[in-house]
């Protein structure tokens, strides 16, 4: 009977389909003393075989669930490489999109957790922007990739301009923070001219040095950690003091693994940690690391379907458009100084120096003298803070490793959930 009534109604859904199966038992139950029960397994695998599950493509399935929410122009292009056999989906609000292009301050970071299985060895790249009238960080472009090469990225910044819903240029922007993914460097680098700043983020370079010094140094050598604190301070110094610094660790290498690992990763990387240029103050990319989180945070299982992946995505850009459409200021100081006088790097070169029994070497004065006039210092030294807490940090934590637990079903049904700006923001809305 159940199988006759799938048969006779072509546009049945599954879950109408259970729903009849269920008043089937309940009449039959409520006038037969013996009962009957039929699991809603057993009508999905029946429904199927009467009508085989149509198996929807990336493309089909995000228009089918932005036209239900009524947010067509959030998928903004789609592009597919068969040279390299790779796939670009491009999302945003175009409220943020528009707004992005009057924006100085360009964040861009990956996030791996909430990609879809089918795609899981690529990425959702997020780029937000920093909006000085509201002091938020604007979420405006997310591109699904399936991979990530510099070629990857190169075709992901020439689309920005191609495509005529962005037409954004990295080039616009006067400053442009990542982490320090060798790809990603090189291709925004190819994309800017010298009047953009590219930086890394301050945060990412002492978590570096810090697991590097846990595995190379005793944590409790007060020579080792006294260096590792003056490389901390290298963002943060002029180039020439950035160079004589690491003439006295050239001196050192061969008998100090630290020394090497410094000279050998960042002794030729000025450009991308010098914050010199950053004249925002803002040195991190916590802003779209924080985005990151909120995303990764709203998902049951790593790697879900495409479908609780586009839903989340647009729910938290929503949240933050509701936020931005009031005028609601972002309470938070972004903007914090830490930069340190040229006298206490002086002073720490010293010791340094000593504790390794080099020469001295003397900072010339006309640059602390210049250092001094250019640069507002901070009030606290915010190494003392983030060393500690990246010390105290174990081995999983600095790489976020995840225990994958992955989603089977290719159900496009979602239970539907609200975010509001207190998952957020926090407590600071009024």
């Amino acid at each position: 009977m159940i199988s006759t009534y799938i048969q006779n109604n072509p546009l049945l859904s599954l879950a109408e389909a259970r729903q009849y199966s269920n008043q089937l038992i309940f009449e039959y139950n409520s006038s037969h003393d013996d009962t009957i029960d039929i699991s809603p397994q057993t009508i999905a695998k029946l429904y199927y075989e009467i009508r085989p599950k149509i198996k929807l493509s990336e493309n089909e399935l995000i228009k089918k669930l932005l036209e239900k929410y009524n947010s067509t122009d959030y998928y903004i292009t789609q592009y597919y490489s068969s040279s390299d056999d790779t796939n670009y989906y491009f999302f945003g609000l175009p409220a943020f999109i528009k707004r992005a292009k009057t924006c100085n301050h360009l964040f861009i970071d990956g996030t791996f957790r909430i990609v879809p299985i089918k795609l899981a060895n690529g990425q959702l790249l997020n780029l937000l922007v920093y909006d000085e009238a509201t002091n938020l960080y604007l979420p405006f472009l997310h591109v699904l990739m399936t991979g990530r090469s510099s070629l990857n990225y190169d075709t992901v910044f020439n689309l920005m301009i191609t495509c005529p819903l962005i037409s954004i240029s990295l080039g616009k922007y006067k400053i442009i923070t990542s982490d320090f993914e060798n790809a990603l460097m090189k291709s925004i680098k190819s994309k800017v001219n010298d009047e953009t700043t590219v930086t890394g983020c301050i945060f990412h370079y002492i978590a570096a040095l810090v697991k590097n010094f846990k595995k190379l140094c005793d944590e409790n050598d007060v020579c080792a950690k006294s260096l590792l604190k003056l490389l901390c301070a290298c963002p943060f110094v002029p180039i020439e003091v950035f160079e004589i610094i690491c003439k006295k660790l050239d001196a050192i290498k061969e008998i100090n693994d630290f020394a090497k690992y410094f000279l050998n990763t960042w002794g030729k990387k000025y450009d991308v940690i010098n914050k010199l240029k950053v004249s925002d103050m803002i040195f991190s990319n916590n802003g779209v690391e924080s985005f990151n989180k909120v995303l990764n945070s709203h998902i049951a299982f790593p790697h879900p379907t495409i479908y609780h992946m586009i839903y989340i995505l647009l729910k938290v850009d929503k949240v933050y458009f509701h936020r931005y459409a009031r005028q609601q200021n972002d309470n938070f100081d972004h903007k914090k100084s830490y930069f340190i006088p040229l006298t206490r790097i002086q002073q720490e070169l010293d010791v340094f120096t000593s504790n390794f029994g080099l020469e001295r070497a003397e900072i010339p004065s006309e640059i602390i003298k210049k250092h001094k006039k250019s640069f507002r210092f901070g009030e606290a030294d915010y190494r003392d803070i983030e060393i500690e807490k990246y010390l105290n940090k174990n081995d999983e934590q600095f790489s976020n490793s995840v225990t994958i637990k992955l989603e089977e079903s290719d159900d496009i049904n979602i239970n539907e959930f609200e975010i509001t700006e207190d998952d957020i923001f926090g407590n600071e809305i009024n």
